[in-house]
C-alpha cells in the first residue's frame, strides 16, 4: 500500500518550530531515499491510532513531530527504572538517543522485515478472532491477542533486527544521523540500553496487520456497497431526523409484515428504539439514520436492550453501513447488523 505524505503541508504546519520542521523534512526525505517508507511510519501510527494515520498520514506525521514531549515522558519512566537521577531527563543528548533509537529500529525493520511483514500478518490474523473475546456486556478483551503479538515479536522480529544491526549498525546510524542533523554520541550499547524498556516493540507488526485487515475489509465492502446501492431508492429522505426514521421504519414494518413494531419513548429505553413482536418472535431494534458507518456503540446498546427486554433477537438497522469493528462485535454477540431493506425482507420471511 502506497502511503503519501504532503511534505509541504508538514513544513508549513511546523514552521513555528524550525528545528522540528527541519527534522520532519529530513526524516521524510531520507526515508524515501532509503526505501524505508511506509514501515518507518508505523511507529508514528502507533501514537495517533492506525485509522487516523491511514486516513490522513500527513496529520499523523505532524502530530508525531510536534509531540516531542512524549519522548521526555517516556525517558522519565526509563530513567527511573534504571535508577538514574531525574535531573538527567532534560538532557538533550538523551532525548537525541531516543530519537536515534526509533530511527534505527525503523531502518532495520524496513531492511529486514518489510518483505515478509504482510505474509506474517496474515498468519497472525488467522488466530486473532479466537484470541479476542467479548464479555456478556459486549465489551472487548484483547489481552490474549496482545500477548500473541508480543510473543511473536520476541521470537521472530527482535532477534532478526538485532542480528541485522550487529552487522549493519554503522549504516543504520548514518541514516539516523542524516535525519537528526548532528552526531549525537551513540553506540550499539546505547541502542540496547534504550530498547530495554521498549513500549512499542510490536507496533510494526500491528501496523502490518492493520494494513492487511484494511485491504480485506475494502474488498468485503465492494459486495456490501453493491447491496446498499440497490436499496437507495427505497430508503427514507436524507432530511429525516433520527426520531422520524424510527417512526418511518416502524410504519414500514407494521404495513409490510404481520409483525407489530412500536417506537419506544426514548428516555429510559435501555438501548432499544423499536420493540417488534409477532407470533413466536420478538426483537429490539436500534435504528441509526447516519451519513457515515456506525461503530460498536449501537451494537452494544442493542445487545444490552435484548438482555433488558428479554427478546429473542437484537437488531441494528443502519443504511450507511458498519465499521469493521462493529461487524466483528455483532458477529461475536449475535446482534444482527442490517439495512432497512434487509430487515424488512427478514421480517417478511419470519412472519409468513
Amino acid at each position: 500500500m502506497e502511503i503519501e505524505i504532503d511534505i509541504d503541508k508538514v513544513s508549513s504546519d511546523l514552521s513555528h518550530k524550525r528545528t522540528v520542521r527541519d527534522f520532519a523534512v529530513r526524516y521524510y526525505k531520507f526515508s524515501k531515499l532509503e526505501g524505508v517508507l511506509p514501515w518507518s511510519l508505523a511507529y508514528i501510527a502507533n501514537k495517533v491510532s492506525f485509522d487516523t494515520f491511514l486516513d490522513d498520514p500527513t496529520r499523523a506525521y505532524i502530530k508525531f513531530f510536534l509531540e516531542d514531549d512524549l519522548f521526555l515522558q517516556k525517558s522519565q519512566v526509563k530513567l527511573s527504572l534504571l535508577g538514574l537521577k531525574k535531573e538527567i531527563i532534560r538532557s538533550e543528548d538523551f532525548v537525541g538517543q531516543l530519537f536515534l533509537t526509533k530511527l534505527i529500529q525503523s531502518y532495520a525493520f524496513a531492511k529486514v522485515w518489510s518483505d515478509r511483514a504482510v505474509k506474517d500478518a496474515n498468519v497472525l490474523l488467522s488466530a486473532k478472532d479466537s484470541l479476542i473475546v467479548y464479555d456478556e456486556f459486549g465489551d472487548r478483551h484483547d489481552s490474549s491477542w496482545k500477548d500473541h503479538l508480543s510473543s511473536y515479536a520476541e521470537d521472530k522480529y527482535l532477534d532478526r533486527i538485532s542480528r541485522f544491526l550487529s552487522k549493519n549498525f554503522r549504516e543504520a546510524r548514518i541514516f539516523a544521523y542524516k535525519v537528526i542533523g548532528n552526531n549525537v554520541v551513540y553506540s550499539m550499547h546505547d541502542y540496547y540500553e534504550c530498547t530495554k524498556f521498549d513500549y512499542y516493540k510490536t507496533c510494526w507488526i500491528e501496523f502490518a496487520c492493520e494494513l492487511v485487515e484494511r485491504q480485506n475489509y475494502s474488498d468485503d465492502l465492494i459486495h456490501e456497497d453493491s447491496i446498499l446501492s440497490t436499496t437507495n431508492s427505497n430508503n427514507m429522505l436524507e432530511v429525516m431526523s433520527g426520531w422520524e426514521f424510527e417512526k418511518y421504519l416502524a410504519a414500514r414494518i407494521n404495513n409490510e409484515t404481520t409483525m407489530h413494531a412500536e417506537v419506544t419513548k426514548g428516555s429510559g429505553d435501555q438501548g432499544a428504539d423499536l420493540i417488534v413482536k409477532g407470533i413466536g418472535l420478538s426483537a429490539v431494534i436500534q435504528a441509526k439514520h447516519y451519513s457515515s458507518k456506525i461503530g460498536n456503540k449501537a451494537v452494544q446498546e442493542a445487545f444490552s436492550a435484548r438482555q433488558y427486554y428479554g427478546t429473542g433477537l437484537a437488531i441494528v438497522v443502519a443504511n450507511a453501513g458498519y465499521t469493521k469493528s462493529a461487524w466483528q462485535l455483532a458477529e461475536k454477540t449475535g446482534v444482527l447488523a442490517m439495512t432497512e431493506a434487509s430487515i424488512l425482507d427478514l421480517l417478511k420471511v419470519l412472519s409468513r
